[in-house]
């Protein structure tokens, strides 16, 4: 969807809001589908969100300084942050300091120069935080998970 923008454009305002546009209504389907997410469906879409940056690290279609801005887009680590918090169960107290710690070590992995914006933890850029737990799925244990798993199966 936004190879097309990136060949016909090099306005970079232009190429962020087409970005922009692209993950909040990813973000925005799934808030109000209110899809539930089990424990690995959030590492998956996690992994989701973050080939979206790595589609952007490798398309030759952009200049270095389309891509580097196109990379700090803030809607990168709401998606980043709505990712790391579908793995907490609702309840659960979230490490801020893990968070950042992930972070720093993923800006020197990367070669990026540290800013106090980028040390925020990304879950600090999700509004409705606790909206956003609700969409952990329950865990179904016992009998009740055996038999629900069977007649999915019929």
């Amino acid at each position: 969807m936004l190879l097309p923008v990136i060949k016909a454009t090099d306005d970079i305002s232009m190429l962020n809001m087409i970005l922009r546009i692209m993950c909040e209504s990813w973000l925005h389907h799934i808030y109000v589908a209110k899809v539930k997410f089990s424990k690995d469906g959030a590492v998956q879409l996690l992994a989701d969100f973050n080939e979206v940056k790595n589609w952007l690290n490798n398309c030759k279609a952009l200049s270095a300084g389309a891509r580097k801005q196109m990379l700090q887009n803030e809607v990168l680590r709401r998606c980043e942050g709505v990712g790391r918090l579908l793995l907490h169960a609702p309840g659960d107290l979230i490490s801020m300091q893990d968070s950042t710690m992930q972070a720093s070590q993923q800006l020197r992995k990367d070669g990026n120069s540290e800013t106090p914006e980028q040390l925020m933890p990304a879950e600090m850029y999700v509004p409705n935080q606790k909206q956003w737990l609700t969409l952990r799925a329950k865990k179904i244990r016992g009998p009740i998970a055996f038999s629900l798993c069977c007649m999915i199966l019929y």
